[in-house]
């Protein structure tokens, strides 16, 4: 052993500490260790409960609808399967717009105040992916309905909605049930978000009577609210606005232009407008027919303008209710001078409702019970073919198919993962927070009395 190494070992030698070693050394050694075990399961129970609140929160957020690439106009696609839109789906003053849209649907939309009524529905849009997303529309009066001041209206490219806004009043306003006052019409862009809208002028606030879209023109036909009354309301049919997609323009008038010749033979662009059967086209009112059978609800004219198709409602009937029916097809070149047109009766099939037409010989329906759903139905034979699969649930609204959407291809779809209640969310955090910090606690008490 060289003498500097012998040297340097006697150095550490004498730094040693005399006499024996502490009794408890053993017990402070097991405590330290047991400090470390305790310390370490601390760190894991904290990383473990992080990592499970995130991925439950990632897994939520998952289920929110990713904003697809939109569609060029006539790219339209029709869902295979149509579903009740979630509580908590997003809407797009938070998420922005996913048009063209194929179809609106009701749906219960929730706050974080509580779950809503059935009554208390929204509007959702469903893309043509089948991505499904609440619309927020500006000043939009009451809440999703098919007549009244709460409609709204698809156009038939899936592009624009047509609903009546709130608005001033010249005098006491008349309110809706839900305490607002239409005053305005109005346009939403699905694709831009943009709103186009246009005040009207009226004593009490208006009343919706009918939102018609013929091609890129909506007609709406209101009425002014009279006083206000505590036994009742009355309106009457006091004017129309229409507005030009091309031209993005409003025009008001008193009475549109009424074109009639008695036959409406190759007339495009219009529809029924139901109860009066008024063709409405986009130059306003294009005449007025009625058909020889009773029909349930209003008629939907099919692509070349040819024909209506309603449901068959039989004799001293008031309403087809849940009773499936014959459908009912008429010629509208065949229309008399006295606007009478002739419905015949499609052969074997009966459905609850007519949607619109697949193509110049398919009418769109729907049948609810054992095989429900929506068909296509040949007017000659009678034959269907399954369209759309809708799944229906107790909170499901009304269903809304932007008419060239029949007539576009179909397209695979699931149910969207819907989003959770954020209120369970927020509680899983906190909930995951608490936890820890109790540990901690145990920790740092038994730590105290190590």
């Amino acid at each position: 052993m060289s003498t500097g190494l012998r040297e340097r070992l006697d150095e550490v030698a004498g730094r040693a500490p005399a006499g024996a070693p502490p009794e408890d050394l053993w017990q402070r050694g097991r405590r330290r260790q047991v400090r470390r075990a305790v310390a370490g399961a601390v760190a894991t129970v904290v990383v473990a409960m992080a990592a499970g609140v995130g991925g439950a929160v990632a897994w939520a957020e998952l289920g929110r609808e990713t904003q697809p690439v939109a569609p060029s106009p006539g790219q339209l696609r029709l869902p295979d399967h149509v579903y009740t839109p979630g509580f908590w789906l997003a809407g797009t003053d938070d998420a922005g717009p996913i048009g063209p849209l194929a179809a609106l649907i009701g749906g219960p939309r929730s706050s974080w105040r509580g779950w809503k009524t059935e009554t208390d529905n929204s509007v959702a849009g469903i893309s043509t992916s089948g991505d499904y997303r609440y619309l927020d529309l500006p000043g939009w009066v009451g809440d999703y309905d098919i007549s009244g001041s709460g409609e709204v209206v698809l156009s038939p490219d899936g592009r624009y909605v047509a609903y009546w806004a709130t608005g001033p009043t010249t005098d006491e306003p008349v309110l809706e049930d839900n305490g607002q006052v239409a005053g305005a019409a109005a346009v939403y862009d699905t694709v831009t978000g943009r709103t186009h809208r246009r005040e009207i002028s009226s004593a009490h606030g208006l009343s919706g009577w009918g939102i018609s879209w013929a091609g890129d023109t909506v007609l709406m036909s209101y009425g002014d609210n009279g006083p206000p009354s505590p036994t009742s309301r009355v309106s009457r049919l006091t004017g129309y606005a229409s507005w030009d997609a091309d031209s993005s323009w409003w025009s008001l008038t008193a009475q549109p232009k009424v074109v009639m010749d008695g036959s409406f033979d190759g007339v495009r662009n219009f529809v029924v407008a139901e109860k009066t059967n008024l063709l409405v086209g986009s130059e306003g009112v294009e005449g007025r027919f009625r058909t020889d059978t009773a029909t349930e609800g209003g008629l939907v004219p099919s692509p070349d303008g040819r024909r209506v198709a309603g449901i068959f409602r039989p004799r001293g009937s008031e309403s087809v209710g849940e009773f499936a029916r014959r459908i009912v097809v008429a010629d509208l070149a065949e229309v008399g001078a006295r606007g009478r047109a002739v419905g015949v009766k499609v052969p074997d099939f009966k459905a609850q409702e007519v949607y619109g037409w697949r193509d110049d010989r398919h009418v769109v329906v729907e049948r609810w019970g054992a095989e429900a759903g929506i068909y296509s139905v040949d007017i000659s034979t009678g034959e269907a073919t399954l369209l759309v699969t809708r799944v229906r649930s107790d909170y499901g609204g009304d269903l809304q198919v932007a008419a060239e959407a029949w007539q576009a291809p179909t397209v695979e779809v699931t149910e969207p993962r819907w989003p959770w209640d954020p209120r369970l969310k927020a509680g899983l955090v906190a909930g995951a927070l608490l936890l820890v910090w109790a540990l901690v606690r145990v920790w740092r008490r038994r730590r105290g009395r190590a």
